[in-house]
């Protein structure tokens, strides 16, 4: 499974004047796309997920594939979506919408591991660490394997640890 980026510059993006429906189509493409920023989802299987008529979706998909002279990324003439001709669609922005995660999510690491860093040099308890899982913002209340967890990390640890028994 991929994830998506949904950035708040969305709010100030063209496609919110083009209405709900665009709107929907698009968070869908986006919620759809993999990895390599390309999606095979189908103007139909959105009309189906959305319970709307096929026409209407592809009269937003039409305006999503069309040139918008208007739109912040010129890449593509401002197209958001891109036929590879091999029955999937590129996402023009992925990247860019990934790459801003990637750094504010290495910014968010590099910030909890001063913080931890700055606890232990003060001679802290554990509890005085902030949690080192991934998004994770909940007091550390153990160190397993010289990571600060939280108690719902630390317990799912515990759990893989296990062996399992039938």
């Amino acid at each position: 499974m991929s994830y998506t980026v949904l950035d708040s510059s969305l709010l100030q993006s063209t496609i919110l004047k083009e209405g709900p429906v665009v709107l929907a189509v698009w968070t869908l493409i986006l919620a759809s796309k993999d990895k390599f920023d390309e999606t095979r989802i189908t103007p139909s299987a959105i009309a189906s997920l959305l319970r709307i008529d096929d026409a209407i979706v592809e009269q937003a998909w039409e305006l999503l594939s069309s040139p918008d002279p208007k739109s912040r990324h010129k890449d593509y003439e401002g197209r958001r979506i891109v036929a590879t001709g091999e029955g999937t669609w590129f996402v023009v922005t992925g990247d860019h919408y990934q790459a801003l995660a990637s750094k504010a999510s290495k910014e968010a690491r590099k910030v909890k591991y001063e913080q931890n860093v700055a606890a232990r040099n003060k001679g802290l308890a554990p509890n005085a660490y902030i949690c080192q899982r991934y998004g994770c913002q909940r007091t550390a209340v153990t160190i397993v394997d010289k990571k600060a967890l939280c108690s719902a990390h630390a317990m799912l640890i515990d759990k893989e640890e296990e062996p399992n028994v039938e």
